[in-house]
């Protein structure tokens, strides 16, 4: 069965052959093989058009979520992911690429080092609680052991009003092994948890993300990052680590990060939490 256009009438004469069904026995005599297809195709045929429908419904969804969204797919990428308010009005960016994270001095100690990626802004801050060396010979963060990092993020809102996004991401050195911890423990803000995914990206490195909406604006937010890489624990590295920040008056960012693509059956269910999620935004900023 095909989409697009149709001839006047022609839709109605498929759905009048569709629910009668195949001709009797005794009136068209068709081979055993051809009987036995039909039913295989009508099923086929059903399962296109329901996952055709089921994509449109969720197209539909984000559509109607308003504002800048974008998903992104966690195994189909192989760095931290470009949010779609980059470089807009009210954000900052910031972050540290491969080989960056000693300070200065070059002493082994991640003591904020100097910015690599985005905009160096007043007030950034990346520093290590203790002296342990947690600096791989790359320059790259590596904690065999367990270690904690304080970041200082600056934003660019109006302070005490509106709607503040945070997303921090961070990619691994290598992958990790199964069941192992091999991303930070990310603490939470003004008492809010970030929503935060780690796996395997498309290179077979480890790669994770964590978002935080938070109720009106600071000049700056603090978080802690645990790296507990001890015990039976896989040791916790960081090659790459960008923080962007949004400041909006109407709600916050809609992006967000799925593990992998979902089945098509799943696309409605995804479509109907989209849709659910703007829908109670708009309400709490209609108060």
């Amino acid at each position: 069965m095909r989409f697009g256009p149709r001839a006047d009438g022609e839709l109605p004469k498929i759905n009048a052959r569709l629910r009668s069904g195949p001709p009797p026995q005794s009136t068209v005599t068709i081979s055993q093989s051809a009987v036995s297809e039909r039913p295989l195709r009508t099923a086929i045929t059903t399962a296109e058009m329901k996952n055709h429908l089921l994509s449109l419904t969720l197209a539909t969804a984000l559509i109607s979520a308003g504002g800048a969204h974008a998903q992104f797919v966690l195994t189909e990428g192989s760095n931290p992911f470009e949010p779609s308010f980059r470089g807009d009005a009210n954000t900052t960016y910031f972050g540290w690429t491969d080989g960056t994270f000693d300070g200065t001095p070059d002493n082994e100690l991640v003591d904020d080092p100097a910015v690599t990626l985005g905009t160096a802004i007043p007030g950034i801050s990346l520093t290590q609680v203790g002296t342990n060396d947690i600096l791989a010979s790359s320059n790259n963060i590596y904690s065999p052991g367990f270690a904690t990092l304080n970041l200082v993020i600056p934003t660019a809102g109006t302070v005490g009003s509106g709607f503040t996004t945070i997303i921090i991401q961070g990619r691994a050195t290598s992958g990790g092994m199964p069941g192992l911890t091999t991303a930070p423990v990310f603490g939470s803000i003004n008492g809010v948890a970030p929503e935060f995914i780690s796996g395997g990206n498309s290179a077979g490195k480890t790669q994770w993300w964590a978002k935080y909406e938070l109720p009106g604006n600071a000049a700056t937010y603090a978080v802690t990052l645990d790296l507990p890489g001890s015990g039976n624990l896989a040791p916790v590295s960081i090659a790459s680590f960008t923080v962007e920040t949004l400041w909006s008056a109407d709600g916050y960012a809609d992006d967000f990060l799925i593990a992998a693509v979902p089945e098509p059956g799943t696309y409605a269910v995804g479509a109907i939490l989209v849709l659910c999620a703007a829908m109670a935004r708009r309400r709490r900023v209609a108060r």
